[in-house]
């Protein structure tokens, strides 16, 4: 049976109360790492990459990163 490729890197969002929402999937470690930057250069919240196969954070960004302040 053929289940098909799932992306691996997930982009979570956490707000300021804590709760997270799914803010996007790749398949690539560089296209997450990319999006993630994006997301958080343009969001006062938090966002992180989390690897679905390692079950691990592997990087996490906000707007203080970049010197941005919201």
């Amino acid at each position: 049976m053929n289940r098909g490729l799932e992306p691996t890197y997930l982009i979570y969002v956490r707000s300021a109360d804590g709760s997270e929402d799914l803010a996007g999937s790749f398949f690539t470690l560089e296209e997450a790492k990319l999006r993630v930057r994006l997301m958080a250069q343009k969001s006062g919240r938090s966002h992180y990459i989390y690897d679905s196969l390692k079950h691990e954070v592997i990087e996490e960004r906000t707007q203080s990163d970049f010197g941005v302040s919201g």
